[in-house]
């Protein structure tokens, strides 16, 4: 909970003091992902088998990171975490593999789950419908961006 003063609870980031670590905006987790971004660019691997597992893992991570993150997964997920309540009668090992286990399952359940609704949009063609959708969206907000740049430009001549 976040310390009270004058009636105000402090919440940097918007969220309780105590949960602050557990965010992705938060300082330390930025400066640590633009680590690993930057030594997977990096990183060369020679083995094709990796190379396909990495390809695979790095295309879904965007959609782990959008499950993980919605409130309405997070209760689910929150409630598997509920036997870690007691955390600290476990010995280490033990702590570590649970949430080794934990992190696995939930990283890869995501990943199967995008995995599933790529192959369903690909199979109901529902990528080329949503790519004409877009060249349409981005016509018309390059046609209203070209109209309000004349209109600003016949302000600014008179």
């Amino acid at each position: 909970m976040g310390a009270v003063a004058a009636g105000h609870t402090f919440r940097p980031f918007g969220y309780p003091a105590a949960d602050t670590h557990l965010h992705y905006n938060q300082p330390f987790t930025v400066i640590g992902s633009l680590c690993l971004f930057y030594a997977f660019v990096h990183l060369s691997v020679r083995r094709a088998p990796l190379q396909r597992a990495l390809r695979w893992g790095a295309r879904h991570c965007f959609a782990v990171y959008l499950i993980h993150s919605n409130f309405y997964f997070a209760m689910y997920y929150v409630a598997a975490f509920s036997p870690l309540k007691n955390a600290s009668d476990m010995p280490f090992a033990r702590l570590a593999a649970a949430l080794a286990g934990y992190w696995l399952l939930l990283v890869l359940g995501c990943m199967l789950v995008d995995s599933c609704r790529t192959a369903l949009f690909r199979l109901l063609r529902l990528d080329r419908l949503i790519d004409r959708c877009g060249e349409w969206v981005f016509r018309a907000l390059s046609a209203g961006a070209d109209r309000l740049f004349t209109l600003t430009q016949r302000i600014e001549s008179k």
